[in-house]
């Protein structure tokens, strides 16, 4: 079997990112995140994303038997993200560029809302990376 880079190489196909799933549950630990995102970004000189993660905010039915790094609490979601964030993020030589959340608006374990509709702290992870810097320098 060749492997999928190099026939991406064969047929001189272009891409600028490279982009991952990742879950506790079923791709590993944090510094396995790491060290997968570092040596992609290294070994191909490109751009690295999270394309797809989530983490419960509330046990659910699913993976009740696999313990999770954080407890399955609005504050344990809150800390997944806030740490897959600061993996991303940081990445050599700035090529970690993002992490894409797997439906965060369904009323399920994974979501960003609670039972009535109102937003968890997760949302403050967000505040780091989307809100104006604030500027001392007059502009």
């Amino acid at each position: 079997m060749v492997p999928e880079d190099v026939k991406i190489r064969e047929y001189d196909i272009p891409y600028d990112t490279i982009g991952f799933s990742f879950y506790p549950w079923s791709h590993g630990t944090l510094p396995d995140l790491k060290a997968t995102l570092e040596f992609a970004a290294a070994q191909y000189n490109k751009d690295v994303i999270v394309v797809e993660t989530g983490y419960q905010n509330r046990p659910s039915r699913y993976f009740k038997e696999l313990p999770g790094p954080y407890p399955k609490t609005p504050e344990g979601q809150k800390q997944w993200l806030e740490d897959v964030n600061a993996i991303v993020m940081s990445v050599a030589n700035g090529r970690g560029k993002g992490v894409y959340w797997w439906e965060p608006g369904n009323n399920q374990a994974r979501g960003f809302f609670d039972a009535g509709g109102n937003t968890l702290p997760v949302f403050d992870v967000f505040h780091r990376y989307t809100r104006p810097i604030h500027r001392t320098d007059g502009q």
